[in-house]
């Protein structure tokens, strides 16, 4: 059914585009490959499959690193990181049309314009993210509640939620501005702070794996990762960096 939906929609689409309903009007005979507008395409989509990739792979490794520690572990875990794993399409709700905006305006000259708009989107996406985080720390039984009984599993999900929930504003702070960074076409920051965050957050939990301290600090690893992840990428803001200060005009 997924694919279905995936290909009725893209038919939905190309009706769209080759129908000449909006603006663009591209032909139906596709034109002579160039490196060029390939390489334009692949410098910012290319950069955003490491932020994805990154965030994947460091749920997978925590949750193997969890898994050590038993069954119940794992389903407590699970359905906490899952909260985390909600706020990333929640937070590009508010980003990714930030980011048309911040491409629109910086293409138009308006760089003032594009630096507020970053400034508003970094503020949703934080607030948002971290009124979740808080809720879910200081009331975890009524998320976790939703998909297991289990007391060992709401023990060890609420212990997730509890430490790692006041870091969920970070997170929302990385990837609103993953999405400025898209606008820009600068995600060099970003992307590192997402490297960064998964070296910590799977290089603090395999330390701990191997002293053998609990889940708290790998919970802890995971939230360390997260604050990483979203006070980098601020620097790509901090320095204005893609945002050229010889065009600014007033908006």
């Amino acid at each position: 059914m997924i694919l279905v939906y995936h290909a009725i929609g893209s038919l939905c689409f190309a009706f769209y585009l080759w129908g000449h309903k909006g603006v663009l009007a591209p032909r139906l005979t596709p034109p002579r490959p160039r490196l060029q507008p390939a390489w334009e395409v692949l410098r910012v989509g290319g950069m955003s499959t490491l932020v994805s990739s990154t965030t994947n792979i460091t749920l997978a490794v925590l949750t193997g690193y969890v898994g050590l520690q038993g069954v119940a572990a794992v389903a407590g875990y699970g359905a906490g990181a899952r909260l985390e794993f909600l706020l990333v399409p929640l937070t590009y709700g508010i980003g990714g049309p930030a980011g048309i905006l911040i491409g629109t305006c910086i293409g138009a000259g308006l760089t003032r314009r594009a630096l507020h708009t970053a400034w508003i989107a970094i503020g949703l996406g934080t607030l948002t993210a971290e009124a979740i985080g808080i809720a879910a720390a200081l009331f975890p039984l009524q998320f976790l509640g939703a998909f297991t009984t289990d007391p060992a599993a709401l023990a060890i999900g609420a212990d997730y939620l509890r430490i790692t929930g006041p870091f969920f504003g970070l997170f929302g702070l990385g990837y609103a501005l993953y999405c400025a960074g898209q606008g820009t076409g600068r995600m060099e920051w970003p992307v590192a702070g997402a490297i960064v965050r998964a070296v910590i957050a799977i290089g603090g939990g395999l330390l701990v794996v191997h002293t053998g301290g609990g889940l708290g600090g790998i919970f802890l690893a995971a939230g360390l990762g997260m604050a990483a992840f979203g006070l980098i990428g601020l620097c790509s803001l901090l320095l204005q960096v893609g945002y050229s200060r010889q065009k600014t005009n007033r908006a």
